[in-house]
């Protein structure tokens, strides 16, 4: 993927993946530039007329009743991205930001935003240039728009602020010279929105879509070495709860322990059931696919939004004031990703403490000689903390709500600590789920006078060259970092085969 064309289309979320993680060239479509012209020609045609409208010739917020003359709008467009860009924190991600540079010319693009197409080019220009605005992470509280990082990420467009190029600090004056003054509308358009909720959102479920299936790939380790009774993830035995995707985690798991040595010598064949840990993977992981789908389609839904303020109605030839940019469906979405992602290192934390307890045949912390070794006691302390923050972080931002604008925006939505929280809980769970890897390939080493499930010998092996069997305490840095990148960076889907839903 080379070129990439913004069209006049719905963007499907798993198209909008691939692009934010190939990063091409972004070029404008001629369908596009119609449609962003005719817009702009609604907006000079009131400008030309005596009407007052909201933005284009007011002031904001509560300062709406106030009447600008035409002389001063220019001044105001530029005044509105100088006041509002008061964010402060450490700064996102750059691929927050690219994420929310693109999914605004997205929204710019269809045509009810009033800008001028040389902006919307200015913005493809920055996308394009490598040099992302940086972006304060607090500062906005998700209504009537995200005003502060949109602001932030909007100010190289008046040479003003500072960007960032391989984590080098530039000003952005200094890189972009541009000569532009924003129009009527024009600042307000980019400003009121919710790209920085919505991109959080994007790149959250980037990670999470590929996270659940991790999940189950780790908790399938996990249940070798603890030997497990698959017979519970039979087909006929699940088809009879009507989730489906509970049904997909159990075919994961049938598919994954399918004709396993470990399981078929070792396993206790009069043991009719397992801890929940294990015999409830397809239920407590399911249950969080489940919520996931409608967060999935919310934010799909949202990105192919019009979400500034006001609408431009190029066919009736009017502008009208709404809510567009209230981000309130976007904070109750991130609120359950948030959730779900939770359960997924609730139970792996569980597996966690199965695998270090000394039952199963395992020695206690999977160590020889425990005792005068602690093994990997530490680790299952280590997962309990992340665990519990993650408890805390999951309470929901969308249940608070604050008036800001001097009582204009009397309800506000949360939605942007709904994503920095959920980023949070992610990494924390990647990380709780990679000590979970870490001890499952310990477990499987006890194990090793048999061969693992078909569909994991091709991982098994590749694991067992790179986390040797400790045989006396030492420093698990190494072992760690190299769990925690394979599975933050997804590359242990490479080793299980596509099957995998």
């Amino acid at each position: 993927m080379k070129k990439y064309f913004i069209k006049d289309k719905k963007y499907k979320l798993n198209e909008v993946f691939e692009v934010i993680t190939k990063k091409p060239k972004i070029l404008i479509d001629v369908d596009v530039e119609d449609l962003v012209r005719c817009s702009k020609k609604t907006v000079d045609s009131i400008l030309n007329s005596s009407k007052t409208v909201y933005g284009i010739n007011t002031g904001f917020g509560k300062l709406s009743q106030v009447k600008i003359p035409k002389t001063q709008l220019i001044k105001l467009q530029k005044n509105l991205l100088l006041s509002h860009s008061v964010g402060l924190g450490k700064p996102v991600d750059d691929d927050v930001v690219w994420t929310m540079i693109f999914i605004k010319i997205i929204s710019l693009s269809k045509g009810f935003s009033g800008i001028s197409l040389e902006l919307l080019n200015k913005l493809v220009f920055i996308l394009n240039s490598g040099y992302l605005p940086i972006v304060p992470s607090k500062g906005s509280v998700g209504a009537s728009g995200d005003l502060a990082p949109l602001a932030h990420m909007a100010l190289p467009l008046i040479n003003e602020g500072k960007v960032r190029n391989k984590n080098k600090e530039f000003q952005s004056k200094d890189i972009f010279k541009f000569n532009y003054s924003l129009k009527p509308k024009e600042g307000l358009a980019i400003i009121n929105g919710t790209q920085f909720s919505c991109s959080l959102g994007i790149v959250s479920l980037l990670k999470i879509n590929r996270l659940v299936k991790i999940a189950d790939i780790v908790a399938a380790l996990s249940f070798e070495g603890l030997l497990g009774t698959i017979a519970a993830f039979r087909e006929d035995v699940q088809n009879v709860k009507m989730h489906s995707e509970q049904i997909k985690v159990a075919k994961n798991l049938n598919f994954l322990l399918k004709n396993s040595q470990i399981n078929d010598s070792l396993r206790d064949p009069g043991k009719v059931q397992d801890m929940y840990s294990l015999r409830c993977i397809p239920q407590v992981h399911g249950a969080s696919r489940q919520s996931l789908l409608s967060v999935n389609k919310i934010i799909e839904n949202e990105m192919n939004s019009v979400s500034d303020n006001p609408i431009v109605l190029s066919n009736s030839n009017e502008i009208v004031s709404a809510g567009h940019f209230h981000a309130e469906i976007i904070a109750q979405a991130l609120d359950t990703a948030a959730i779900a992602v939770s359960s997924l290192a609730n139970i792996s934390e569980r597996r966690i403490y199965s695998l270090i307890d000394g039952d199963f045949g395992l020695p206690p912390f999977l160590i020889d000689n425990a005792g005068v070794n602690s093994g990997y006691m530490m680790l299952q302390v280590t997962a309990a903390s992340l665990v519990s923050e993650n408890k805390t972080l999951s309470h929901p931002a969308s249940v608070d709500s604050i008036p800001t604008g001097a009582g204009q925006e009397d309800h506000v939505s949360m939605a942007p600590w709904s994503g920095r929280k959920l980023l949070k809980i992610i990494k924390n769970t990647e990380r709780v789920i990679a000590i979970e890897l870490l001890l499952s390939v310990q477990a499987l080493y006890f194990r090793k006078s048999y061969k693992p499930a078909k569909n994991l010998i091709k991982l098994n092996d590749f694991l067992m060259e790179n986390i040797k069997k400790i045989k006396n305490d030492k420093y698990f840095n190494d072992e760690l970092n190299f769990a925690m990148d394979l599975i933050s960076s997804g590359n242990i889907l490479n080793y299980v085969s596509k099957k995998i839903k």
